[in-house]
């Protein structure tokens, strides 16, 4: 007896075993800008003290509010601010940490996790910072949208 397979069963029946094989893992990331906005509406050169300081105070809270603890990096990142990672046995593997980047401060909220989509407490985290760095920075705060492929806008 012969099946026959449409010109798409085949691509499906590779994917879902490549599924089946790796599982479904997921790497959700969100990073915010802070910039210093100068006179003209152009961008300062430098990132003040005071920037630093309070985006440093905004991740100490939003940290112990979302259970986080204050570890050493996995890897070197340059002119880092603070480091935190995520509850210990939690869903998933969670990672704050900012740091300044020319004229601005890039504050950086990552999630690994088994299985596809955002946990809670990603999600609880990642509206906090939102919260709190616009309720002090106002319109310098930037969202960047992760890039989806080569083609990304």
């Amino acid at each position: 007896m012969s099946v026959k397979l449409s010109k798409y069963s085949q691509p499906l029946l590779r994917l879902s075993l490549l599924l089946l094989a790796f599982g479904c893992d997921s790497m959700n990331t969100t990073t915010f800008y802070v910039t210093q906005a100068s006179s003209k509406g152009e961008a300062s050169a430098t990132v003040p003290s005071q920037y630093r300081e309070a985006v440093e105070q905004i991740m100490v809270s939003v940290a112990a509010e979302a259970g986080f603890e204050e570890k050493p990096p996995r890897w070197p990142v340059p002119q880092m601010i603070r480091n935190f990672e995520g509850p210990a046995g939690g869903p998933s593997d969670l990672n704050l940490v900012a740091q300044v980047a020319d004229d601005a401060i890039v504050v950086s909220l990552t999630e690994f996790r088994p299985g596809i989509g955002e946990t809670g407490l990603y999600r609880k985290t990642k509206d906090l910072l939102l919260s709190r760095l616009k309720q002090r920075f106002g319109d310098q705060v930037t969202i960047c949208k992760p890039m989806k492929g080569d083609n990304a806008p």
